[in-house]
């Protein structure tokens, strides 16, 4: 038995560009949608790094610069 192959959508085919502009209220959406995410990114940018990950970061350098050396 054969399946015929399902073509895809033209969408599918061709995405419209990311950086193209949305219109309308697509526009205002788009619009919220960043502020929230820059909100959210933002907040997370200034938290500190947590002990656990520097200690692991610290830990590869060292890694790496014993490894130079050799």
């Amino acid at each position: 038995m054969t399946m015929a192959k399902r073509k895809p959508d033209r969408e599918q085919e061709h995405p419209p560009a990311a950086d193209a502009a949305p219109a309308g209220d697509d526009f205002a959406i788009h619009e919220h949608i960043g502020r929230q995410l820059r909100g959210i990114f933002d907040e997370v940018v200034t938290q500190p790094v947590p002990e656990k990950f520097r200690k692991l970061l610290d830990e590869l350098e060292r890694k790496q610069s014993t490894a130079k050396r050799k």
